[in-house]
């Protein structure tokens, strides 16, 4: 019964936690993809850049 009660009263800050490291995963996983994103499109990027220059 003890251990429910102090289950219990540690509960929220655990949940808390948790939510923020779920938070910060699907932050990471956003940021990864916007770079390769990025790095996929830098090619287009620099043929048009060669166009103007030419």
């Amino acid at each position: 019964m003890f251990y429910i009660r102090r289950f219990g009263k540690f509960h929220s800050p655990w949940r808390i936690l948790q939510i923020a490291r779920v938070i910060a995963l699907y932050y990471n996983l956003l940021t990864y993809f916007l770079i390769i994103v990025i790095i996929s499109q830098c090619p287009l990027f620099f043929s048009l850049y060669q166009k103007f220059i030419q």
